[in-house]
């Protein structure tokens, strides 16, 4: 469940752009960890995640108090966590309540949020949470409740999409099919964009290299 109102570019250098992953499994994001972009070390624990949110919310309630007082670039971050249903289960009310107000206020802060699991039910992805991720995609779900779920009128239907990688979401065109890239093609995109980091280790400044961007976590 992405925001809509982001559209990063190849090659985006750390400062401008910069991540915080969750992945509970430890799977996903593993070949992303030595990414300069990263504000914080992959996120593998709930309470963790709790913390980072809430870290986040404060930063985007300081962003909007400075309203543009800022005489350096303000980096946009993009929050991304898999295994949604499972850190809501785990990490309860306050885990919720940050990730929503993330959605909910986030973008005018420049602070993005893109959103996946496994198991769309209304039990663990409240209503005000999923109405503030205006984006929405859908793959193959069990039931069409499921899919009302994860994406409202526009998921109809996702409960007889035929095949892997088949979705349909909340925009138009509201089916689509994506591609699956090759091990060594995801290889050189990471390798690529970890050599933004060369400038940092030959000792330059946090004024001169891309990677010592302001807010960057040691």
């Amino acid at each position: 469940m992405p925001d809509n109102d982001f559209e990063p570019g190849d090659g985006a250098p750390p400062q401008p752009l910069q991540f915080v992953l969750v992945d509970p499994k430890r799977r996903a994001f593993a070949p992303l960890e030595t990414l300069p972009h990263l504000l914080r070390p992959v996120i593998g624990d709930a309470a963790e995640a709790t913390d980072a949110l809430g870290e986040l919310v404060h930063l985007m309630e300081t962003r909007g108090q400075a309203d543009g007082e800022q005489s350096e670039v303000t980096p946009r971050i993009v929050v991304v966590l898999d295994e949604l249903a499972d850190l809501v289960q785990v990490g309860g009310k306050a885990l919720g309540e940050h990730l929503t107000r993330l959605a909910q206020r986030g973008r005018e802060a420049g602070i993005h949020v893109v959103a996946c699991t496994q198991k769309p039910s209304s039990q663990v992805l409240g209503a005000l949470m999923r109405a503030n991720f205006p984006a929405r995609l859908v793959g193959k779900v069990v039931s069409p409740e499921d899919a009302r779920v994860a994406a409202g009128i526009g998921g109809t239907g996702a409960d007889k999409l035929a095949g892997a990688r088949r979705f349909c979401g909340r925009w138009r065109p509201d089916r689509c099919c994506a591609f699956k890239r090759r091990m060594s093609a995801r290889g050189r995109w990471i390798r690529s964009w970890r050599n933004w980091a060369a400038p940092c280790a030959s000792g330059m400044s946090s004024t001169d290299s891309p990677i010592c961007g302001i807010e960057q976590r040691r």
